[in-house]
């Protein structure tokens, strides 16, 4: 891994990587898989599920270092990465404030964090502890705690998963509005194709395992004129390049 100019793209070069299933097998996950993301970008990983697309994310957070290939980040903010996963992962013994300052530097662990709790509408419920929390409210703790770190890089896996569509159509629109406000570079990892058109600037295409990138799917509009009518364009436009995905 090695870090580049703050105004450089998140590069993923992975040759290849390889696991060993529960009966020893090997099964080869990623193949040849190259694509970019350009700075303040929100770029999405579409794909069917097993094909690859959580293994990219550890491997670009240094979960996993078993691989043969090369990625590089960005180099704002000394190259810091936050991620987001299906579950929240918040610390039971830690009050939802604790939880999102635990996750900054210790020099800046007393930052004043009332706009950002505001602007997720967490302010209300700061020092309450995870066991009382919504599952809503715990996602918005872990997006709370990942953009409290101003990243250079933010890795979304799936964060609204296993919600409710109206909690997650919430969420999303708190996810921009945070997003927005300081746009940094973004991948998230779904196998919703109306949530990548509605959040992304471009979706990569994966193929089957092992993964690689079949094609891109530029979302050229800006957000706030993708309509109900607007996105079944694009889900539309986005069926006839590509017929047999989803």
């Amino acid at each position: 891994m090695q870090p580049v100019g703050a105004a450089a793209p998140l590069r993923v070069d992975i040759a290849e990587k390889t696991f060993r299933s529960a009966e020893g097998i090997a099964v080869k996950a990623l193949e040849n898989l190259a694509f970019e993301v350009r700075q303040g970008e929100f770029a999405c990983l579409l794909g069917p599920s097993g094909c690859g697309k959580t293994t990219t994310l550890r491997i670009l957070l240094g979960l996993d270092r078993d691989f043969t290939g090369s990625f590089e980040l960005p180099a704002g903010n000394a190259g810091q990465v936050a991620a987001v996963f299906q579950e929240p992962t918040l610390l039971p013994w830690r009050t939802l404030e604790q939880n999102v300052r635990l996750a900054l530097p210790k020099g800046r662990r007393t930052d004043n964090l009332d706009r950002l709790f505001k602007a997720l509408g967490l302010s209300s419920v700061r020092s309450l502890y995870p066991a009382e929390l919504s599952l809503g409210l715990a996602r918005r703790a872990a997006l709370a705690r990942a953009f409290a770190t101003e990243p250079s890089v933010l890795l979304l896996d799936e964060p609204f998963v296993s919600l409710d569509e109206q909690t997650a159509g919430r969420l999303r629109l708190l996810l921009l509005d945070i997003w927005s406000a300081r746009p940094t570079t973004a991948l998230m990892v779904t196998h919703n194709l109306r949530e990548a058109l509605m959040l992304c600037d471009r979706i990569i295409v994966l193929s089957p395992r092992p993964a690689h990138v079949r094609g891109y799917f530029d979302v050229r509009l800006p957000r706030e004129k993708r309509s109900p009518q607007v996105m079944s364009d694009l889900e539309r436009s986005f069926r006839q390049k590509f017929p047999d995905v989803m």
